[in-house]
């Protein structure tokens, strides 16, 4: 079955809030696009959190099936990565399965990296471009709340979380990440555009929070920080 769709955003939550912004980006490259998602649930084929529960595999498999069934030829990958390896909640969000039912974060960094090369693996043996999307940069609280105090006390905008806080707090990821060594999958710093001239994350436009909570950007903010960033992503698939 050949498909009109030419990619697909597939993650957790994160690929809900990046999804409007692809949709535009795609549109304006005359490329049709769809989006998987379910919060809480990475895009890998063979592991789940203790959160969710194994039930989510059949999802997982069930969206690289829709990939594969209609040739989509560039999925994009987009998740709070972190979250996965190095959870600030316990252990609850830890990715296990099969083999290592036990959520520690040993066994989940070991799962993420083999999880994830399988997953790139079944993805590009039906003939899709891979893209991963790093980490937005997190908060270490809720910069709607800040902002609002700030406006309340009438004092400056409150700083966002500086460039090595988020180097610290993303470590684990990032090195999954580069550890799996993809010479055929595109990655993609999410985080680029997402810092001002003194190394701290913006987190307001000047009259409004870019962020919901502290992980997740609203949809404007991902149209303002995101944008410049993700633009080359689409452009490229529209020259292939």
């Amino acid at each position: 079955v050949t498909s009109s769709v030419s990619f697909l955003v597939w993650g957790d939550s994160h690929a809900k809030v990046v999804a409007h912004l692809c949709d535009q980006l795609g549109k304006r490259n005359k490329l049709k696009g769809a989006v998987a998602y379910q919060g809480g649930v990475p895009s890998l084929i063979d592991a789940w959190t203790a959160g969710t529960g194994p039930k989510v595999v059949a999802w997982n498999n069930a969206v690289v099936d829709y990939a594969t069934k209609h040739q989509i030829k560039n999925v994009i990958l987009v998740c709070r990565w972190s979250l996965y390896v190095d959870s600030p909640d316990g252990n609850r969000n830890l990715v296990i399965n099969h083999e290592r039912k036990v959520s520690t974060q040993n066994n989940a960094k070991e799962i993420l990296l083999k999880s994830l090369k399988t997953t790139v693996d079944r993805l590009q043996d039906q003939g899709a471009r891979v893209w991963i999307l790093k980490e937005v940069p997190l908060q270490k609280s809720n910069p709607v709340r800040k902002l609002q105090l700030a406006k309340i006390l009438e004092k400056p905008f409150p700083l966002g979380s500086s460039r090595d806080q988020n180097l610290r707090m993303h470590q684990f990821a990032n090195e999954i990440i580069c550890e799996a060594n993809f010479p055929t999958v595109s990655l993609v710093d999410l985080a680029a555009n997402c810092f001002d001239s003194t190394n701290h994350s913006i987190i307001s436009d000047g009259s409004q929070s870019l962020y919901v909570d502290n992980n997740h950007l609203s949809s404007h903010g991902a149209d303002v920080l995101l944008g410049q960033t993700l633009a080359p992503v689409f452009l490229s698939m529209a020259l292939e």
